[in-house]
């Protein structure tokens, strides 16, 4: 047989390593960053990893240093003095990372729900009638009532200088920018809102 299957976790990372290869020549071939600050003469003992599934080659006298005959039992040795007889699994701890790949490895990735401060209502209001002479912004603040259950109690006064105008020309159709129980903004009905907030530091 020409190599070996090697799984490197919990990178994930796996490849085809030659016969004959070191664990940390394995590593280094398929890109795993293990610390070897000794150039792989077993003097450093950075390079700790534990095997879980495989076979290799029996424990050099850096590694019987290294390690109590427990810790042997249970897997651990020196990536530069162990060699793979079989296809293996390997776990590298965190610290025996290289920079780069540790921070890659000790990253939580956590799904956050968006939770704007500013919500949007796509509205059909209702036209001025001689029967209905409400003003603007209450048209408004009725209609975000009746249909979204948001109980408005004021408008921006910006946003109230020019909105009448625009009303009209978008035939009473809109979307309603609300933040709390005020309404900051007016777009037209067709438009997308997209907002970013990054918090440096």
């Amino acid at each position: 047989m020409t190599g070996y299957q090697i799984d490197f976790e919990p990178i994930g990372c796996r490849g085809q390593c030659k016969a004959g290869s070191s664990l940390l020549d394995c590593a280094r071939q398929l890109g795993v960053g293990i610390s070897s600050i000794c150039g792989g003469n077993g003097t450093c003992k950075s390079c700790k990893v534990q095997i879980i599934s495989g076979s290799l080659s029996g424990p050099a006298p850096e590694e019987a240093a290294a390690f109590t005959p427990q810790e042997l039992k249970e897997g651990w040795r020196l990536a530069c003095k162990a060699y793979p007889t079989t296809d293996c699994t390997v776990n590298v701890p965190a610290e025996s990372m290289t920079t780069l790949q540790r921070t890659q490895i000790d990253g939580i990735s956590v799904d956050v729900a968006p939770e704007p401060l500013v919500s949007f209502y796509s509205l059909d209001l209702p036209e001025p009638t001689v029967s209905d002479l409400r003003a603007d912004d209450k048209r408004i603040e009725d209609t975000l009532k009746v249909h979204y259950k948001t109980d408005c109690r004021s408008i921006d006064a910006v946003v109230l200088h020019t909105m009448s105008q625009k009303l009209r020309s978008w035939k009473w159709q809109c979307q309603a920018g609300v933040y709390n129980s005020e309404i900051i903004a007016v777009f037209p009905p067709a438009v997308s809102n997209i907002g970013l907030a990054v918090d440096l530091g």
